[in-house]
């Protein structure tokens, strides 16, 4: 194998290794957003849900 070659080759490698590092952290990201955004519908999910705890029973009174 010549030199160009060898280089090709390494640039090749270096590319292969790196894009597997891309995808690991981009897999993280998306799993950590996935998890924020849950997080964040199910406090919606309870802020909207009406339950007897939210003290309405004042508002009916009037």
């Amino acid at each position: 194998m010549d030199r160009s070659q060898q280089i090709s080759r390494n640039h090749q490698i270096r590319q292969s290794e790196q894009a597997e590092q891309l995808r690991g952290v981009l897999g993280q990201a998306l799993i950590s957003g996935l998890a924020m955004m849950k997080q964040v519908l199910d406090d919606m999910k309870r802020m909207l849900n009406p339950r007897t705890d939210l003290r309405l029973g004042s508002l009916d009174r009037h």
